[in-house]
C-alpha cells in the first residue's frame, strides 16, 4: 500500500483511523471529535476551514452534525475502556477529555465540570462519546442564582464545605385530602411515600395508609384506593415487581397483576418500615428489631436492622449491631445509589444518615456537621432530623431534614456535597417523603400541612476551588474576627 493510500485511511488531525468520519465540501475527511477540537480554536463557529486545503465551508444550525458522514472511510474500532486517574479527584475510572480545557475527568467530576462551565457561559463537550453524555439544557436564570443572603443561617454555621448549591423553583403544589379524616378538617395527614406509577401519574400514600391516592403532577386526583391495613412504603423493582411493607407484620408483600397480595419475603425478627430496590432486582429493607420475650427493650431504647434480599426474596445479608451498639434506631427512609449500590438510611432517632455498602458494611454516619460543631464547642442553630431520602440520576443521595426543611446532597459514599435551596416563600416546609421522578423533578410530601410540592432544578452554583474544611465559610469567619 502506498503512503498516499495509507494517509487516506487516517484522520489528518489525530493521525489515527477515523471515528465518526465527517467530510467537508472539499472531500477531505476528519474525525468528528477532531473537528470539534479544531473548531473551538477558531473565533468563528459558523464556518470551518479545512485543515488541509484551507477551503472554507459554512455550517448550518446543526453545526458539525450537519456535515455528511463518510461511510467509506476506514473506521477505528472502539478502544477498550482504560482506567486512569481523574484530573480532579485522582480516582481511577474510565475518563473522557474535556475539549474546553483538555483535562481528563471521571463520570462524577465530568457532570460537575459541565455545570461549572455552563454557569460561566462556556460550552462543554467531551471527546469521542460526548453525544452519549447527558447534555440536557438547564435554565440558568440569574434570578435563580441565590447568594449569601438567601442561604439559611444554619447552613453558614454548619462547619461543612459547600461544594454545590442546587437551586430549584416550585412548579406545582396541592393538598392531599384524606377521606378517613374528613370529620377532623383541621388535621392534615402526613405524606411519607410518593410512588411513580407511570404515564406521568403518581401514587401518594397518606400517612401509613390505608388510603392510596393517584395524582397527576398538577394535583388532579385520578383514583383512590383503600387497603385493609396500613402501608409504610412501596417500591417497584427492576423486574417490575411492586412491593410494599406493612409495619405491623414481619413481611415484604407483593401486589401482582390481579391486585392479589402475596408474601415476597419474610422478615425474621424485624418489622419492616421502608424498602428500596437495587438495579439487579435485589431489595434493601430497614425496620425495627422485634425484641425477644426474655430480652425486652429498655425504656426509651430502640434497635433497628437492615436486611438485603435477593430477587427471589431470600435473605442474603443483615446489619444490626455495631461495636457501640445498634447502628440503626428508627429508620424512616432508605435509598440505593444507582452508581455503586451503596445504601443510605435516614434514621430519625440517631439524627444521622447511615451509609453502608451493598454487603451491609458501615461506610459513614452523616450528621450534618454535628460532630464538627460539638468538637469545636459551637452552637447548633438547628436540629438534623432526617426522615426521607432518595437518589438522583447520578447516584447521589438527597436527604430531607424535616426539622428545617433543608435538602442535603451527599455523594454515593456519603460525603457531603451541598444543599438544594429554593426562593419559594414557603420553603420546603417539613418534608417527610421525597422522590425524584424521571424528569428530574423533586417531589416532597409534607408531614404537617399534608401538601405535595413539586420542584424543578433552575440553576446550580458550584465552588470547585474549595478543597478542605479549613477553607469553609465558618473557618474564614473565625480567621477574620
Amino acid at each position: 500500500m502506498s503512503d498516499t493510500d495509507e494517509d487516506e485511511n487516517v484522520c489528518a488531525i489525530c493521525w489515527e483511523a477515523f471515528t465518526q468520519p465527517k467530510f467537508l465540501r472539499c472531500r477531505h475527511t476528519f474525525c468528528k471529535s477532531c473537528l470539534k477540537g479544531y473548531l473551538k480554536k477558531t473565533e468563528n463557529s459558523t464556518e470551518i476551514k479545512c485543515p488541509i486545503c484551507r477551503g472554507t465551508q459554512k455550517l448550518n444550525k446543526e453545526g458539525l452534525d450537519g456535515l455528511l458522514d463518510n461511510y467509506f472511510a476506514h473506521r477505528r474500532l472502539p478502544d477498550q475502556p482504560e482506567l486512569l486517574c481523574c484530573s480532579v479527584c485522582f480516582e481511577e475510572a474510565i475518563l473522557k477529555t474535556c475539549l474546553h480545557c483538555l483535562e481528563k475527568h471521571c463520570p462524577t467530576c465530568r457532570q460537575s465540570h459541565k455545570l461549572a462551565l455552563k454557569i460561566a457561559g462556556e460550552s462543554c463537550e467531551y471527546d469521542a462519546d460526548s453525544e452519549s453524555d447527558d447534555d440536557t439544557p438547564v435554565d440558568f436564570d440569574d434570578k435563580d442564582l441565590t447568594d449569601e443572603p438567601n442561604v439559611p443561617f444554619s447552613v453558614l454555621m454548619s462547619g461543612q464545605v459547600v461544594k454545590t448549591q442546587i437551586n430549584v423553583k416550585l412548579i406545582s403544589a396541592f393538598k392531599v385530602k384524606s377521606m378517613e379524616n374528613s370529620a377532623e378538617e383541621d388535621q392534615n395527614p402526613p405524606i411519607y411515600t410518593i410512588f411513580p406509577k407511570g404515564d406521568n401519574r403518581f401514587l401518594i400514600i397518606i400517612n401509613v395508609g390505608p388510603e392510596i391516592v393517584e395524582y397527576e403532577p398538577d394535583g388532579t386526583e385520578i383514583n383512590r384506593l383503600t387497603f385493609s391495613g396500613s402501608i409504610s412504603d412501596m417500591r417497584e423493582t427492576a423486574n417490575n415487581r411492586i412491593l410494599f411493607v406493612h409495619p405491623k407484620d414481619p413481611f415484604v408483600l407483593e401486589i401482582n397483576g390481579q391486585n392479589r397480595i402475596t408474601i415476597f419475603a419474610q422478615c425474621k425478627g424485624c418489622r419492616p418500615i421502608t424498602l428500596a430496590p437495587f438495579q439487579d432486582g435485589r431489595i434493601a429493607v430497614a425496620g425495627f428489631v422485634i425484641p425477644v420475650e426474655e430480652k425486652e427493650e429498655k425504656e426509651g431504647e430502640k434497635a433497628a436492622m437492615l436486611i438485603i434480599y435477593d430477587k427471589a426474596g431470600k435473605m442474603i445479608r443483615e446489619l444490626t449491631e455495631g461495636p457501640d451498639g445498634p447502628i440503626l434506631r428508627f429508620p424512616m427512609g432508605i435509598s440505593v445509589s444507582s452508581f455503586n449500590n451503596n445504601i443510605c438510611v435516614a434514621d430519625q432517632d440517631s439524627r444521622c444518615a447511615i451509609i453502608t455498602d451493598e454487603n451491609c458494611n458501615l461506610i459513614k454516619r452523616y450528621d450534618a456537621g454535628r460532630t464538627f460543631r460539638e468538637f469545636r464547642f459551637l452552637w447548633n442553630p438547628t436540629e438534623f432530623a432526617p426522615i426521607a431520602v432518595c437518589n438522583d440520576p447520578d447516584g447521589n443521595f438527597i436527604v430531607a431534614n424535616t426539622a428545617d426543611g433543608l435538602l442535603h446532597v451527599l455523594d454515593p459514599n456519603g460525603t457531603f456535597l451541598g444543599y438544594i435551596l429554593t426562593k419559594d416563600a414557603e420553603g420546603f416546609g417539613h418534608p417527610a417523603g421525597i422522590m425524584m421522578d424521571d424528569k428530574n423533578r423533586i417531589w416532597l410530601g409534607d408531614r404537617l400541612d399534608g401538601k405535595i410540592r413539586i420542584y424543578e432544578i433552575s440553576s446550580y452554583k458550584n465552588s470547585f476551588d474549595v478543597r478542605d474544611s479549613e477553607q469553609s465559610p465558618y473557618h474564614r469567619f473565625l480567621q477574620n474576627r
